[in-house]
């Protein structure tokens, strides 16, 4: 199961950071820093899990007698899916950021900054 979740991290890492994000930054550092909130997020979100799964279980098991194993594992997968996109999302836009390409900055003036036109 791990060497499975490791190539789905592969790919997702070459498709967040060329597609989704179109990062140009250091592959290397975005790669390190992406290991690391993995490890750090998956660790966090497994310790929130803690304190929400055994109350959703209880509460499903007695809303929906004969469905409610199957609800609170759809629920928890649920929330946990939300919690590692608002926590991911951001986290991907640090690591995966633009970076400016040289004689990109300065190179283009806007009208207003090249002053009125002269008139013929």
């Amino acid at each position: 199961m791990q060497i499975t979740i490791l190539i789905a991290q592969v790919i997702n890492f070459f498709a967040q950071r060329n597609v989704t994000f179109k990062s140009n930054s250091n592959i290397w550092w975005a790669a390190m820093w992406y290991a690391i909130a993995y490890v750090v997020i998956t660790f966090a979100a497994a310790l929130l899990q803690s304190f929400y799964k055994v109350p959703l279980y209880d509460f499903a098991m007695r809303t929906w007698p004969g469905a409610g194993e199957t609800m609170a594992d759809m629920l928890t997968m649920i929330i946990n899916a939300l919690v590692q996109f608002w926590v991911f999302f951001p986290i991907f836009k640090v690591i995966f950021r633009q970076v400016p390409e040289e004689g990109e900055k300065g190179e283009e003036t806007s009208d207003v900054e090249a002053g009125p036109a002269k008139a013929n």
